[in-house]
């Protein structure tokens, strides 16, 4: 048993942000900090549910390309590959070298050909140790119907087995909830079009997915991807963002607090030009922890993450207070629709099929982790203890056949407000398998974290997630 301090890195994720007080303009009195203690028993085991090796599926060839020799896509354009030198980027530097196959990538769709230039020049990667689809789409040189301005897509699932699909709710979602399915998720991106070089633009999109082990027995009529793209004109953002349940590239305006996105430690410069949107103290520990090249699960929430700095997998969510009001360019909307999801049988699928056809995503959970809750006597009453067997882990067998899963970990997160002074309130987070407290707590969920590591021997992931509990 041990005490311990507050962890100030968690509040970079659960989002430490200038509150005013609710009370008219009369100064409460200050709150005294609540004094946790942490228990931590290490012999207390988690539930792996072992899933069978479902039927594999057979993928295409269509279109396929070796991206990771190549210096141009095919087709007749002669455009660079995004990664080239001399290519226009309008993604972060840290996504730029990190699309190669012994890091995890598979190709899933491409509309390049070496006949034409296809409508919508895209090609879409997936990461199998990561879970990561991610976009690579080109907007085309000096198109007279995109203004300069942000970018704004969505990701969703459709169909009728969409309902009852987890896949989207590690993105749609900040604090995952099992018993609850996201039909979509959708991200407002900072990144301009810098039209003025003349050239076509690479724009790199990504999502992280769960794992759905009733894939296989889908079909594209009830399970399919859309993934539309707007230009917005008039918006220059210092970073990303997303909020759960709005669909952004739709919505007019979006008011109050979002979840912040930033991509990476070269991001992290832009902060300074921030007022109060973001609290000092989340601005200079994002700094500091992506220069040290530190993925402690501390920092984030959520964490997907690998070894090396510049991998291309420091992806930092904070939560920011923003005003947004969207001005669509209505000329100009773009995108795949209809993109059979990888995993089940292509045999009749009428669009693209998928060239790497495993079940996507790398686990889940299969039910809420259960935490008890006592109230008792003494310096701390308020005792709340995490039922670790109930941490019931479900991994994607096309993972677990090519890399061990170790480390696994499940915390607690707890918080409380502590008043600062009669205008500012913070939330502190405090973290354990049990948590006795001197005064009552908010479970946030629980923290579960565990690495990937490939069999072939090389490098290995972290992966952190925040799930909701059901507190008995």
């Amino acid at each position: 048993m041990k005490r311990i301090k507050p962890f100030l890195l968690c509040l970079i994720f659960f989002g430490l942000i200038d509150r005013c007080s609710k009370d008219g303009g009369q100064t409460p009195s200050p709150v005294k900090p609540i004094d946790v203690v942490e228990v931590q028993n290490n012999s207390a085991l988690p539930t792996v549910i072992v899933v069978p090796d479902p039927i594999s599926y057979s993928g295409s060839t269509v279109n396929y390309f070796d991206w990771e020799k190549a210096d141009f896509v095919p087709g007749p354009s002669g455009n660079f590959v995004p990664w080239a030198n001399g290519t226009c980027e309008g993604y972060p530097l840290e996504w730029r070298y990190d699309f190669k196959k012994l890091n995890g990538w598979e190709m899933l769709y491409s509309s390049f050909n070496t006949l034409t230039i296809p409508a919508i020049p895209y090609f879409i990667l997936y990461n199998k140790y990561r879970g990561l689809i991610r976009m690579y789409w080109l907007a085309p040189r000096n198109d007279s119907q995109i203004t300069v301005g942000t970018l704004a897509h969505k990701i969703s699932i459709n169909g009728s087995h969409a309902v009852s699909s987890p896949l989207l709710n590690f993105v749609g979602q900040k604090v995952v909830d099992v018993n609850t399915n996201s039909a979509f998720a959708s991200i407002v991106e900072n990144q301009g079009y810098p039209y003025a070089t003349g050239c076509s633009t690479w724009h790199i999109l990504q999502y992280e997915l769960a794992y759905d082990p009733n894939t296989t027995s889908q079909n594209q009529n009830n399970f399919y991807f859309d993934w539309p793209i707007v230009s917005i004109s008039g918006q220059f953002l210092v970073m990303s963002f997303k909020k759960g349940g709005v669909d952004l590239t739709t919505e007019p305006s979006v008011s109050g607090d979002v979840e912040a996105i930033i991509h990476g430690y070269q991001e992290t410069a832009t902060l300074n030009s921030l007022s109060v949107d973001l609290i000092t103290q989340i601005q200079n520990t994002i700094a500091s922890k992506f220069r040290n090249n530190d993925d402690s699960p501390f920092f984030t929430g959520n964490v997907n993450a690998g070894s090396l700095p510049m991998n291309g997998c420091n992806v930092l969510t904070a939560e920011a207070t923003i005003n947004f009001t969207r001005q669509i360019n209505d000329l100009f909307s773009t995108g795949p629709m209809s993109l059979a999801v990888p995993g089940y049988d292509q045999t009749n699928t009428q669009t693209l099929r998928p060239i790497y056809n495993e079940v996507l995503g790398l686990f889940n959970l299969a039910s809420r982790p259960q935490v008890s809750f006592t109230k008792s006597t003494g310096d701390h009453p308020y005792n709340y203890a995490l039922d670790v067997k109930s941490v019931k882990y479900v991994f994607n067998p096309a993972v677990t056949k090519i890399a061990d899963i170790t480390n696994l970990e499940q915390k607690l997160i707890g918080k409380s407000e502590v008043q600062i002074d009669s205008k500012t309130a913070s939330d502190t987070f405090f973290s354990g398998q049990e948590l006795q407290a001197s005064d009552a707590l908010t479970i946030v969920g629980v923290r579960v974290s565990f690495d990937v590591v490939p069999k072939d021997g090389s490098q290995k992931y972290r992966i952190v997630k925040t799930f909701k509990a059901d507190l008995n």
